[in-house]
């Protein structure tokens, strides 16, 4: 059996549900595309904490207003991040994931220099 060091991501507490039925439309197409998303540190080290976390959150939610991503439910723990988003057709996981990952690592690194 395997024992869980912290509490893992509950779709219940966000109501995902409820958000995920809803239908969007573009000139063309009906979507509803949603992707749960998850990654961790390097090593899976114990750094996502405190000032890290409250940092690291408002990025994700900086990149996903600009990118015109519905984020659905977000929880960082501190040794992985949880990120539940809607998108359009047009976008791929695989650039979801690089454009997430990529600029928040930079941005991590400027602010934090010692991670």
């Amino acid at each position: 059996m395997v024992i869980h060091k912290y509490l893992h991501f509950n779709p219940n507490d966000y109501k995902i549900d409820v958000k995920i039925a809803s239908v969007k439309s573009s000139f063309h197409v009906k979507y509803n595309i949603n992707y749960h998303i998850v990654w961790i540190p390097k090593y899976r080290k114990d750094i996502l904490i405190d000032m890290v976390k409250e940092v690291l959150k408002t990025i994700i939610e900086g990149q996903c207003q600009q990118y015109g991503w519905d984020m659905l439910a977000l929880e960082v723990m501190p040794d992985h991040v949880h990120l539940f988003v809607g998108v359009k057709p047009n976008q791929t996981p695989s650039k979801i994931v690089n454009l997430l990952k990529g600029n928040t690592a930079r941005q991590l690194r400027l602010v934090f220099p010692h991670l």
